[in-house]
């Protein structure tokens, strides 16, 4: 399995989760954005972050700026309703979004990283 994968969304963590480990991808799911950041502040290790703009309990880029400060070098994909790419995310998607895309966009982050 390639990953993990951070994946913080509270409307599609779970179905996303269970699409991203049937691609070969691990993922730690977070609901909400508190969850996310006390897992990225308790050293918690990742290759990926896939965090959705809108959390219940504080705006995405909170969580977006707390991967940043503790593993600058990880890619962040947002994903939203609304078109916006908030800062610090290196790629946007707009909910619904096309798997075929977003599996070629997630896949070449994975290509790009040396293996281990």
């Amino acid at each position: 399995m390639k990953g993990p994968i951070l994946l913080v969304d509270d409307e599609i963590a779970e179905v996303l989760g269970g699409i991203l480990k049937d691609a070969g991808y691990s993922s730690i799911n977070c609901t909400d954005g508190s969850h996310a950041i006390q897992q990225i502040q308790g050293g918690l290790e990742y290759k990926l972050a896939i965090v959705d703009v809108v959390l219940p309990d504080m705006d995405g880029e909170q969580v977006i700026n707390a991967s940043r400060k503790r593993h600058p070098e990880v890619p962040i994909v947002s994903v939203s309703g609304y078109k916006n790419k908030p800062a610090g995310s290196e790629h946007h998607f707009v909910k619904p979004f096309n798997f075929d895309e977003f599996f070629r966009i997630i896949d070449s982050y994975f290509k790009a990283q040396p293996s281990q």
